[in-house]
This record gives C-alpha cells, structure tokens and sequence, in this order.
C-alpha cells in the first residue's frame, strides 16, 4: 500500500496475555494478507477500546476477492478464525471483488490486568 493511516481512539486497553497474543497473530496475518494479495493503494487500520471491548479495523482498498476465495488453502484464514475462536475474539470478515477486504475483531478487554 502506498498510503497507510493508524487511528486509536480510547482508554488503554487491559488484555490478557492469551488475547494480545491472539490479537497480534491475526493483526499480521491480516497485514501480511493485504501486502502480498490485494494490490491495495491505501490501508486503514483502527483501534478503538470502549466499556470492556477493544475493536479492530483493517481495510484495504485492494482487488478484494468473494468470500469463497478467501477460504482457500495457504491464506491464514484459517489460522485466523480458529485463533480468534480459541480467544473469545469475535471475527467479521468481508470482501467483495474490486472492492478491498475489511477484517473486524472485537476482543474482550479485563479489569485490573496484571
């Protein structure tokens, strides 16, 4: 991507150890997804942590694909969902031909983390 923007937005955010590292998995298999297949010019990634939840958007503006391609072997989709599910984080995943591809994550944050 030529252009890339980072927002955060809210308190910081207490994770457990098992949720950050989930979170930092698919954050780089998603990354890595847009650099190597959606040909995208801009990439936008969002941070937001409000009442217990830390919400993550990523979105290109790339080929985007149909949600059957994206399910196809050597992608981490995969590996992204099963990661997620195993850490409580819920996963939204849409794309559409020629119109970029947007990952959601929404994680459960915890009070008073060591």
């Amino acid at each position: 991507p030529t252009t890339t923007s980072v927002q955060r937005t809210g308190p910081e955010a207490n994770l457990s150890v098992y949720v950050a590292t989930a979170l930092w998995h698919i954050t780089r298999e998603a990354l890595t997804n847009v650099h190597k297949h959606a040909q995208a010019t801009e990439l936008n990634v969002s941070l937001t942590v409000t009442a217990g939840r830390l919400h993550l958007c990523i979105n290109d503006n790339g080929k985007g694909e149909a949600l059957k391609a994206l399910h196809q072997p050597g992608r981490g989709i995969a590996n992204m969902r099963h990661r997620a599910k195993e850490a409580g984080i819920k996963l939204d995943l849409s794309s559409a031909e020629g119109h970029g591809y947007t990952l959601t994550l929404n994680a459960p944050t915890v009070r008073n983390a060591l």
